[in-house]
Order: C-alpha cells, then sequence, then structure tokens
C-alpha cells in the first residue's frame, strides 16, 4: 500500500506534477492489485459455498437412503462389511510377508557386500603378489 506519510515538492506555481502522477499511478496499481485478489477471492469464496451446498445435499440424500433401506439391505451391508475387513486382514498379512521378504533380500545383500570386499580385498592381495612376483621374476631375468 502507499506510503500515507508521503509528501509531494512544492514548486513555485503548485505540486510537482511528475511526483503527483507517479504517486497516482502507484495507487492505482496497488488497488488494482487488491481489486483482483479480493476477485479471487469472491470467487473461490462462491466457488466453496457451492460445493458445501451440494455436499450438503448429497449428505441428506444419503441419510434419506440409508433410512429407508429394507433389512435385506442392511444384511449386505453386514457382508460387505465383513468382506472389507478379511480384505484388511488379508491385505495386512501381504505386506508382512512382504516386509519379511525384503528383510530377507536385505541381509542377503548385506552378506553379498561383505563377500565383495572379502573378494576385493583378495584381489588387491593377488595384485600385490602378482606385482612382486614379477618384480622378483624381472630382477633374475636381468642378473
Amino acid at each position: 500500500m502507499a506510503d500515507s506519510g508521503f509528501k509531494f515538492s512544492e514548486q513555485p506555481m503548485g505540486y510537482d506534477k511528475q511526483q503527483v502522477d507517479s504517486y497516482i499511478n502507484k495507487l492505482t496499481y496497488e488497488y488494482n492489485a487488491m481489486h483482483n485478489e479480493y476477485m479471487n477471492l469472491v470467487t473461490k469464496c462462491n466457488s466453496l459455498s457451492e460445493t458445501c451446498l451440494r455436499l450438503s445435499d448429497d449428505k441428506n440424500r444419503l441419510s434419506e437412503l440409508l433410512n429407508q433401506q429394507p433389512a435385506q439391505n442392511r444384511d449386505n451391508e453386514a457382508a460387505i462389511a465383513k468382506a472389507i475387513i478379511d480384505a484388511e486382514v488379508l491385505a495386512k498379512q501381504i505386506v508382512d510377508h512382504a516386509n519379511t521378504e525384503s528383510s530377507k533380500v536385505e541381509e542377503s545383500m548385506r552378506i553379498a557386500r561383505e563377500e565383495i570386499k572379502q573378494l576385493q580385498l583378495i584381489k588387491d592381495k593377488m595384485l600385490i603378489e602378482i606385482h612382486e612376483m614379477r618384480k622378483r621374476f624381472n630382477s633374475i631375468f636381468s642378473e
């Protein structure tokens, strides 16, 4: 927002026209920006209000439908609820099994990494021995 303590320079024939024009332009820009933001918020507010009304209507319709259901549908709901619970139990078992398998794989990878390190050490040791043997071999044949 514009500085309310702004002072224009006085000229012999009044205020500096460029300063006044610049200040008015700045105020106009800030007003337009605030107005645009306000309009965006109004649009969002209206959209949210419409969504709330639709959701409220949907809730009321569903409540009415549930209250009108015959006993057979309630039995179906119980069967569906049991199926959902069974599915959740099965899903947990699958996740537990996957976690167990994952742990096994991670352990296998850890062991493999250790074996790779050991093999790398053996390889490095062998390279050193080969290098030493070459040096001895070259010294024997160079004499």
